[in-house]
């Protein structure tokens, strides 16, 4: 099974248009996340080396998706659907928790019996996350930003992450 990446280009239908644009974009990445949070899930505290590389790959395409959220998208879903403002505030919150939980994995001895306890926390809480974001945060997407803005983001998107992957 091919695995999802982080760097990935915009996808085309068939008929050669773009398709859903920023959507599509974060469901790739949710779908990436949740397959390393998996792959991460099923290895041992003598894994410590294949855990830092697949933990390393999780933190950095974790951290700039949660960058672009906090900084576009959700900005933009709360300023054009009013109704959004708590759902959009729990995404924050989420986002935070999230942060200080794969902070914590990061500085501590992978090696740790305890470091697979707080993942296996940490996977559900972003899996939590994932499936309440793709169905309440997205309808309030879809509902108040237009196709041509939500593919205006996507690109927006793409290009940062290619900016940050060249540095």
């Amino acid at each position: 099974m091919e695995q999802p990446s982080f760097v990935h280009t915009m996808a085309h239908t068939e008929d050669g248009e773009m398709g859903q644009g920023l959507l599509m974009v974060l469901r790739e990445d949710h779908q990436r996340v949740k397959h390393l949070l998996d792959e991460l899930s099923d290895t041992k505290p003598k894994d410590a080396q294949e855990r830092q590389e697949k933990f390393g790959e999780l933190y950095s395409g974790i951290s700039m998706h949660m960058q672009f959220e906090e900084e576009s998208f959700y900005p933009a879903v709360q300023q054009k659907r009013k109704s959004a403002k708590e759902d959009v505030a729990e995404g924050f919150e989420e986002h935070h928790v999230a942060r200080q939980a794969l902070d914590e994995l990061k500085s501590m001895d992978m090696g740790e019996e305890r470091w697979g306890t707080l993942l296996k926390v940490t996977k559900e809480m972003i899996e939590h996350h994932i499936a309440e974001e793709q169905a309440v945060v997205f309808e309030h997407a879809e509902k108040s930003l237009g196709e041509s803005e939500l593919e205006k983001m996507g690109q927006q998107f793409e290009e940062m992450r290619s900016q940050k992957s060249d540095s």
